[in-house]
Formats: structure tokens, sequence, C-alpha cells
């Protein structure tokens, strides 16, 4: 709840203070917190912890978190551009899933890193369609709208890029405080509104990011730099 309605630093604060207490470490609670607080960290860093978090969830039982802490893994390999190890990591987690509700998880992430590949194919489409049709947390729908759009920007289909656009803009999306999640949303709606040559909306959204920018957390602008 704090990661998605509060600002980055007041998360990592509460989590620190259970991660420094030793004390927890006992419960799963504590590894439950270490997976989440990876999302503030780099790309390496944030392996080292997940990989620790799997771990731990698996001497606990609890299968369940261990396969959503790999697909985490999987993307954030994916985020270092090795796409071909975050794709086996993937596969591994999908062929341990048990679970029907993380379907969409897996359907969203096999279509990001065929986009990272730019491949660009009907399987894309039909993965992050069906994500959809499953029902994810308005949170995650937004992820997948993203992915949905600079697909359809890439396949030249505009009038369905123009469709997705028009759900993205809802207000209801930016009620979340988490800057990443923010950035994703306006550099891809600024990403949208550059293809199809519309400067007002492009300019909105590039001021946006312009703003996060500005007030974000370390790991948050070492990923813009290098967009």
């Amino acid at each position: 709840y704090l990661m998605k309605y509060s600002p980055s630093q007041v998360a990592k604060n509460y989590a620190k203070k259970i991660l420094d207490n030793k004390k927890y470490q006992p419960y799963l609670v504590y590894y439950f917190v270490q997976k989440n607080y990876s999302t503030y960290l780099n790309n390496d860093e944030a392996i080292c912890l997940l990989e620790k978090s799997e771990n731990e969830f698996r001497k606990q039982g609890r299968n369940d978190l261990a396969i959503r802490t790999k697909i985490t893994l999987a993307m954030r390999n994916a985020n270092l551009g090795q796409l071909e190890k975050a794709e086996k990591i993937l596969h591994e987690a999908e062929n341990e899933n048990k679970y029907d509700c993380m379907q969409c998880y897996f359907l969203n992430n096999f279509a990001m890193i065929n986009i990272l590949k730019g491949n660009f194919c009907d399987e894309v489409e039909n993965n992050l369609r069906e994500a959809l049709f499953l029902m994810p947390t308005h949170y995650e729908k937004g992820i997948i709208l993203c992915n949905l759009l600079i697909y359809y920007c890439e396949t030249n289909n505009l009038f369905n890029a123009q469709n997705i656009a028009k759900q993205l803009e809802d207000v209801t999306f930016y009620q979340y405080s988490f800057e990443q999640y923010n950035h994703i949303l306006h550099y891809n709606l600024y990403f949208y509104y550059s293809v199809i040559q519309d400067n007002g909306n492009a300019g909105k959204h590039y001021m946006a990011l312009k703003r996060l920018y500005e007030n974000a957390p370390d790991e948050l602008r070492e990923y813009m730099d290098a967009t």
C-alpha cells in the first residue's frame, strides 16, 4: 500500500526500519518487505536481494511468493538487457506456477520481453489482450495498457493506439504516488503523442516527466537518464 500511495522515500524509510531490525528475520514478513524494498535499488542490488528472498520463501514453504519473486527477478535481468536469461527465468517460474491469479503477470512479461527484443509479433498483442481479460488490478492494468500502446505504435496501428491512450489518460491511473509507475505512464504517452505529432499533449507529458525527474529518487533518475 505504501509503495503505491506514498512517495518512495516514505516507503523506503518504513521498509528500512523493518530490515534493520534483526528480530524480524525469522518471520516471513521480513523477506516480503525485503522483496518490495528491492524495487528501490539498482538492478544488480535488486537481483541480489530478490535471490535471497526467493530462497527464504522456499525454506518457509511459500512457493507462491517464491514464484512471484522469480517473475520480478526475470524482469530485473531484462532491464539489464539479458533478455534470454530473463526469458529462461520466466519460463522456469511459469512451469512451476499452479496459481491462476498469476497468469496475467506471465502474459504481460513475456510480451514485454518480446517488445524489448523488437519482436512485435501477433503473440505480443494476444498475450497483452488476454492479460487484460484476466482482470488484473487497476494498478497492473495501467502497466499492461502501456505495453499495448507501445505495441500498436510500433506496428503502426494508430487507431488502436488512440483507444489505448484515451484509457491511459483516465485520471484514476494518476492516483498513485509511486514515481516509477508515473514515469511509465507519462513516458509511454509522451512516446505515443510524439509518434502522431501531437505536440500539445506530448509537451504535457514531457513536462510531467521533467517534474518527476527533478524530484526523483536516485534509482529512478538513473533509469530516466538511460531512456
